[in-house]
């Protein structure tokens, strides 16, 4: 996953949250976490909204918080062919914000205010949830993945890394 980061010229500052690496329960309490401190916008690009993190009941709640009076956080979802298999009470919260590819995104990462991150080393659908990383004040980390997801957005044809680089979506 670092190795991936430093591909995009990202340093990386790794946050050990205590829980076993990988798992559904530290992605959903990460994800928690910078939505609970989002004040202006948040990204998020996955493959289907994975009930195992998206249904966690204290992210769930972290979501309805960030969406309603007063902070009114703006979403930016982008996930993959079969979000519909995902979490239905997220999907509700989260569809006037989603746009779907045609194909599952090559990375999996969640932008808040661009400045906080959370990125999942890449990993085939039938994978677990693969370790993660926590970021907090890397703007320019942010800054390079909000760019990633406005490529993916505008070419649904990109969906490899290297696609990604060759695009030069990463030039400051």
């Amino acid at each position: 996953m670092t190795e991936v980061l430093s591909r995009l010229g990202v340093l990386v500052r790794k946050t050990n949250l205590g829980q076993a690496a990988g798992s559904a329960t530290e992605a959903a309490e990460n994800l928690t976490g910078l939505i609970d401190m989002a004040r202006k916008s948040v990204y998020i690009v996955c493959g289907q909204l994975n009930s195992d993190v998206y249904c966690d009941q204290a992210l769930i709640k972290a979501v309805r918080r960030a969406k309603s009076e007063p902070r009114n956080v703006a979403f930016h979802v982008l996930v993959g062919p079969g979000w519909e298999a995902g979490c239905p009470e997220m999907k509700a919260l989260l569809e006037d914000s989603t746009s779907v590819a045609t194909r599952r995104p090559p990375i999996h990462f969640a932008v808040v205010d661009g400045r906080h991150v959370r990125y999942e080393g890449t990993h085939r659908a039938e994978e677990p949830v693969p370790p993660n990383d926590v970021l907090y004040n890397a703007p320019q980390t942010a800054s390079k993945l909000v760019r990633i997801y406005y490529t993916l957005i505008a070419d649904d044809e990109v969906v490899t890394l290297s696609e990604i680089e060759a695009q030069d979506c990463l030039e400051q």
